[in-house]
């Protein structure tokens, strides 16, 4: 049950950095009268573009393998 957890846990961490890495999330900080704001903003329209791409992709090799 452990290892499960923890493949999770890393699967998660790794899907994180490579959303950050593609743009997809974006993190910023404010501070104001001592405190702090952190917004987590998440861009649906370059996940959705950047999903489309990559089932192109997909296509390309299957019609290419078929060849």
């Amino acid at each position: 049950m452990n290892r499960i957890l923890i493949v999770l846990v890393v699967l998660g961490i790794c899907v994180a950095g490579l959303g950050y890495y593609m743009g997809w999330f974006h993190v910023e900080s404010t501070k104001s009268d001592g405190q702090t704001h952190i917004t987590l903003t998440v861009d649906q329209k370059k996940i959705q573009a950047d999903e489309k791409r990559a089932l192109e992709k997909v296509r390309e090799v299957g019609h290419f393998s078929k060849d």
